[in-house]
């Protein structure tokens, strides 16, 4: 197994005062497959021929740009890539085949200046607020997962977080031409969660060969439990109810082939506490 990697950075550093702040702009780009083993020409005239190697239109692309204050609490700012057609199958031949393509940026909060000049024995201090997560993928090869493919066409996320906490403003899920979308929360350390996952006319068959050609609709969802007595005790309550329906202009299997499992329903509840 071989993949060539060709990698070009750039980069560019502004400083008028190391004692304020610095400004590193940093920009990644690297090429895999076809392409990207070519030597790069030598000398900075023959960059629009080296553009031409290490980007070709139709091959697997990933460009990364941020921008680093290294001064600061917090030394890394304002990050952001752009995939096209990326296969994970191209980093390590055990992960799915995909061809991703879309952005992810990263936008870190503004830093603040510490209480005091030392932080406190044991620990190390950190800027306040979250990060603010955005990503919109879509993927070219989206297949069943003992395919070794992702059955994910496409995802969107919002989210904020940091070393705490976890939000989820907005998830979307595409499976086919079904959907999972939801929203939720999660702090570390904590075995509670809140969550509600809405999925609508989930292609089944689509996630797994060996389900049933069904249509998956309800609801998941995550909540603090207020059954039990102790105040400090840290308890999920979930749920699932989901019904499902036979999907339609689906292909029967060939004659010979393995039963499909049919699910028809998903209907329970229970509690979690970290142990059970």
């Amino acid at each position: 197994w071989q993949s060539p990697v060709a990698v070009r950075v750039r980069g560019m550093l502004a400083n008028e005062d190391p004692r304020q702040s610095a400004l590193a702009s940093v920009q990644v780009q690297a090429t895999l497959g076809s392409g990207a083993h070519t030597a790069a020409p030598a000398g900075l005239a023959s960059d629009r021929a080296d553009r031409h190697n290490l980007n070709p239109d139709n091959g697997p692309r990933l460009s990364a740009s941020a921008t680093l204050q290294p001064w600061q609490l917090q030394p890394l700012h304002a990050l952001r890539a752009h995939l096209q057609r990326l296969d994970l199958a191209a980093f390590w031949p055990q992960l799915p085949t995909t061809l991703l393509s879309g952005d992810i940026e990263a936008q870190p909060p503004e830093p603040t200046a510490p209480a005091s000049n030392e932080a406190a024995p044991g620990t190390q201090a950190t800027p306040a607020g979250r990060w603010a997560v955005q990503l919109a993928l879509t993927n070219a090869a989206a297949g069943p997962l003992d395919k070794n493919h992702l059955p994910l066409g496409r995802l969107r996320l919002q989210a904020q977080a940091n070393a705490q906490r976890l939000d989820v403003q907005q998830l979307q899920l595409q499976v086919g031409q079904g959907s999972l979308q939801g929203q939720g929360h999660w702090v570390l350390g904590h075995t509670t969660a809140q969550a509600q996952l809405t999925l609508s006319a989930l292609p089944l068959h689509e996630l797994h060969t060996g389900l049933s050609p069904r249509l998956a609709s309800g609801r998941v969802t995550l909540r603090p439990s207020t059954r039990s007595a102790d105040p400090a005790a840290q308890t999920t309550h979930w749920a699932l109810d989901v019904s499902t329906v036979p999907a339609p202009k689906v292909a029967a299997p060939p004659a010979g082939s393995p039963a499909l499992l049919g699910i028809e329903s998903l209907n329970a509840d229970g509690e979690w506490n970290g142990q059970q």
